[in-house]
């Protein structure tokens, strides 16, 4: 079984199973936004082993842990 290539470059779980990952909604459009809310996107955000669902075509912050697990099986 092969590791998804796209997901083996922007996830890798950390030793209490929460996978960190970008947030999204701060490459354009965000002159509007205030400074604290820029500063708080660049933080991570996480998924953990209580959340479950599919994959879908959403943002990265809709990612579901188990679907990553799935992706990545020897991580």
């Amino acid at each position: 079984m092969k590791s998804h290539q796209g997901a083996k470059k922007r996830f890798k779980k950390t030793a209490s199973g929460m996978t960190p990952q970008g947030q999204c909604g701060k490459q354009h459009l965000n002159t509007g936004f205030s400074a604290t809310r820029i500063n708080r996107l660049q933080k991570a955000a996480y998924t953990t082993k209580t959340q479950v669902g599919a994959l879908r075509v959403r943002p990265l912050t809709c990612v579901q842990s188990k679907t990553i697990s799935r992706l990545l099986p020897y991580a």
